[in-house]
């Protein structure tokens, strides 16, 4: 048992409880009480001062193979180092107070591995959601990725990829829809893969309960992945007035998880590692996908926190994507919603994680400041990070 004292709690982020003070008692991995300060604590007993606690965030498009920006250093890792560095990986974004991650595409279904590790204990990581490979039909550049890219072609071969990703342990299943901003010899605009070989991604996912992450950058992809209900569109970046609407006409199915982080940090090279085409391409295209993905969400898209950053950018900067995102324009609250309580219920997780409840997960951070009045708060490490009640720091 641990009872956190004084915690100063933001009430968009809170359920069953009225007031901004409380004693938070956590049993085991749940949260057992949220109650008035000066009630008898349990167990040990630790005083956050009228520091502010906030559910653990959720980052819904990570790769754990991408811990750096340069794809050669990927390409030739064999199993035991993209094991090794996936592991450290994982630790850093747990320490940046992310309690859930979801791996959109590794090598060696290296995501399946570390999700049993870090829920047998076996490892202090973050829950994680995980697809197999980037799965693609064949493109120019995908060989620059080595393993984290599986190439198909045609339909009857989209099942197989789908079947053969769901047996082997991967929760859902990603699919390059269009070309990618890092893919040298892509273009991210362009759709890559014909309709009926999404149509049977998609049909087979959906057979065996999941769904479809599609990476989509393009219009004309992201209007495919709307008429199909794909699970999710990664990225987006290409979203307009009309996406928009086909979105909310198709009741909401698809979910838009846009990447503010990689595109930031691309164009602004804040790593002074980024490649010229990478910058290039960021620069042309931040400031369309700051002002569409703000309408987007204003219209009530359903839209998920995602970073796809790599090891050294969170390093660099902590927080990033709450920086990136807040030049948008959405308010303090609606940027600490997306990375918690909206992005839960995206992957159906509301239930047990994404706010601070008697009931749910304990997982929670523990920040210096007040991020619902001042953003810059996260941008920052916690103070404590907490996963189903195990503290990290």
């Amino acid at each position: 048992m641990i009872t956190l004292k004084n915690c100063r709690l933001i009430p968009e982020l809170t359920e069953g409880y009225e007031n901004t003070i409380a004693d938070i008692v956590l049993d085991g991995k749940w949260i057992k009480s949220i109650r008035e300060p000066g009630y008898a604590s349990e167990g040990e007993v630790i005083d956050l001062e009228g520091k502010t606690l906030l559910p653990g965030l959720f980052d819904l498009h990570m790769h754990f193979n991408f811990d750096t920006m340069q794809v050669s250093d990927i390409r030739v890792r064999n199993e035991s180092q993209a094991m090794l560095d996936g592991i450290d990986y994982g630790y850093s974004y747990l320490r940046n107070g992310y309690t859930t991650v979801r791996d959109c595409g590794c090598m060696y279904y290296l995501g399946v591995y570390l999700r049993e590790a870090y829920a047998k204990g076996l490892l202090m990581g973050p829950r994680v959601i995980t697809a197999g490979a980037c799965n693609s039909p064949s493109a120019s550049g995908n060989s620059d990725f080595g393993a984290v890219y599986k190439e198909f072609n045609g339909a009857q071969d989209a099942l197989r990829i789908a079947r053969e990703d769901i047996a082997a342990g991967a929760d859902f299943v990603k699919y390059m829809v269009t070309g990618a901003v890092m893919n040298k010899g892509g273009d991210p605009g362009a759709m890559i893969c014909t309709k009926e070989e999404l149509h049977a991604l998609s049909d087979a996912a959906k057979s065996m309960n999941t769904y479809v992450a599609a990476h989509c950058h393009g219009k004309e992809g992201i209007m495919a992945c709307i008429e199909e209900e794909i699970g999710t569109i990664e990225h987006g970046t290409f979203i307009d007035d009309e996406c928009i609407s086909a979105l909310i006409a198709h009741g909401n199915r698809t979910a838009v998880i846009p990447t503010f982080s990689v595109v930031y940090s691309m164009a602004k090279d804040m790593t002074g590692s980024t490649p010229s085409f990478m910058k290039e391409r960021c620069e042309g295209i931040l400031s369309h996908v700051k002002t569409y993905m703000l309408k987007a969400y204003r219209a009530g898209v359903c839209m998920g926190w995602g970073t796809d950053a790599d090891r050294l950018t969170f390093e660099l900067q902590p927080g990033l994507e709450f920086m990136a995102r807040s030049e948008m324009g959405l308010s303090n609250k609606e940027l600490l919603r997306q990375a918690t309580i909206d992005s839960a219920k995206i992957v159906g997780m509301d239930e047990v994680a994404g706010t601070i409840k008697v009931g749910k997960y304990a997982d929670l951070i523990c920040v210096d400041g007040n991020p619902d009045e001042d953003i810059s708060v996260m941008y920052h490490l916690p103070l404590h990070v907490w996963k189903e009640g195990k503290q990290f720091v």
